[in-house]
């Protein structure tokens, strides 16, 4: 070895498992809401629908909103 060799490093960052647990339990809250508006739909209820159709898209942005806020937000120095 001369010296002039590059290395390169690679940092894996692993998430916690109660991280894991939410993205599944919301997920799981998004294909409930999908499967009771479709349902609604399907009966002909459209006030059922609707209101579904609102859960689902409130909890949808809440989502998208909150792993937007954790991507973005200045990481602390340590």
């Amino acid at each position: 070895m001369d010296g002039n060799d590059l290395y390169h490093v690679f940092k894996i960052k692993t998430k916690s498992w109660y991280i894991w647990l939410a993205r599944f339990v919301w997920l799981a809250w998004l294909i409930f809401w999908v499967e009771v508006a479709l349902g609604s739909l399907k009966e002909r209820e459209p006030r059922a629908a609707i209101i579904s159709f609102g859960i689902l898209i409130f909890s949808l942005a809440i989502g998208i909103f909150l792993w937007s806020w954790g991507r973005l937000r200045p990481k602390k120095k340590s």
